[in-house]
């Protein structure tokens, strides 16, 4: 039995018609309200770790619970939030995010979270984050998949919807490389400048 959360960012600041990033996180055991609420205040807790290093062009809006199951199903509580980055440099394109890898037991079942919104500024000179930077998004990422003391325990897992497998994630980390989530890109582009050869 698992809980998916969806930690849901806008992106509407970036342009007319730019849809929401998603980060799906899985915990053991069953979906309640308090659970819910442990996580979302959990999240808000960590936030001000990373609020530097977000665009103020993004923001996480809502925290969603879900019981994981064979079926669609409706989520056990939809929670309205408002973490808004604070830098005000330019953001990296869209699809370019720093990632947080949940490693289990064996590597084939290894998940990988992307966030989002990260600003230009935390490029160093040779396009990737500085030392002091993957420190500061290892602790944040530490600190939020951390187990869960809310009766009974949850623990973080990675969760393969096709077989309901569940993998408990036994530590993350974090590496100085920008990855690439290409649907998250603009959605269209808004000057296009075609030459006749």
């Amino acid at each position: 039995m698992a809980v998916r959360f969806h930690v849901i960012w806008d992106r509407t600041l970036l342009g007319a018609g730019e849809d929401v990033a998603v980060n799906t996180f899985h915990f053991d055991g069953a979906a309640t309200e308090a659970f819910h609420d442990a996580f979302v205040a959990r999240f808000a807790t960590a936030w001000p770790t990373l609020q530097s290093f977000i665009s103020n062009k993004y923001k996480v809006s809502r925290i969603k619970s879900y019981q994981e199951g064979p079926a669609p199903n409706f989520p056990v509580k939809d929670s309205a939030v408002s973490h808004l980055g604070s830098a005000t440099t330019s953001p990296l394109p869209p699809q370019v995010a720093v990632t947080v890898t949940e490693k289990t037991f064996t590597p084939t079942e290894w998940g990988r979270i992307y966030i989002p919104g990260f600003s230009a500024a935390r490029s160093n000179t040779v396009g990737r984050l500085t030392l002091d930077d993957v420190a500061i998004v290892a602790n944040w990422a530490q600190a939020l998949w951390a187990d869960f003391t809310v009766a009974p325990v949850h623990v973080p897992i990675v969760y393969q919807r096709s077989t309901a497998e569940e993998h408990q994630v036994l530590s993350v980390q974090v590496d100085d490389l920008f990855d690439v989530q290409r649907r998250r890109r603009y959605s269209a582009p808004l000057v296009r400048d075609v030459r006749v050869l």
